[in-house]
């Protein structure tokens, strides 16, 4: 699955920081955020409380980096994939699919998570995941070269389409978070990417 990997934060690899990411982000995937304690963490690195903190103030911080990480895994490794194809607007729904299998793939605790990061739970920590992310700009870049190559519309601005499939995105992911939730994230984003894209093409 593409959107597999772990990614890296930042800093030089093999240091503490690295190994606590390394070793965390796992146990959150495998047992689930609100399952695995700082404890737990420091007890499987045989590592003090202290060194935990002396790199992370929280195991929050550790999923902002995770989801951070994600974004630079889309850059580095899935958008250069896309230059291969014609259809802007097969780039597009490409990317959006390796999106969701990525969000699958973290799991629904993980992402509420990052939810709860991002509408206040930590503000701080909020600041880091705004509409400079790296997954909006590939976003706008997409739409962009659509426009540019007439098969996007361009009644509306480049900011103003990619805020719309970002709204849609998030919340589509926000709606598979929910307890109640039953369906597959990846299917009903491919549906939803779908329809996006057809609003986006020029009649």
């Amino acid at each position: 699955m593409s959107g597999g990997k772990i990614g890296r934060p930042r800093g030089r690899s093999g240091n503490t920081k690295q190994k606590i990411f390394e070793t965390a982000i796992p146990m959150f995937m495998k047992k689930g955020y609100d399952n695995v304690s700082i404890d737990d963490i420091c007890g499987k690195m045989g590592l003090t409380k202290g060194a935990f903190y002396a790199h992370y103030k929280s195991k929050d911080q550790l999923v902002v980096e995770r989801i951070l990480a994600a974004d630079s895994h889309y850059r580095e490794e899935i958008f250069p994939r896309l230059a291969a194809m014609n259809s802007v607007s097969d780039k597009l729904k490409l990317f959006c699919r390796l999106v969701f299998e990525h969000m699958e793939l973290l799991g629904k605790n993980v992402i509420r998570t990052a939810y709860l990061i991002q509408i206040g739970h930590n503000a701080k920590l909020s600041g880091q995941m705004t509409e400079k992310r790296e997954l909006y700009r590939i976003v706008e870049e997409l739409i962009q070269e659509g426009q540019a190559r007439r098969e996007f519309r361009d009644n509306s601005s480049s900011t103003i389409l990619t805020q719309v499939v970002m709204h849609n995105i998030r919340g589509l992911i926000y709606n598979w978070c929910l307890p109640s939730s039953q369906f597959s994230l990846l299917e009903a984003g491919e549906e939803m990417t779908e329809v996006l894209c057809s609003g986006l093409k020029i009649s």
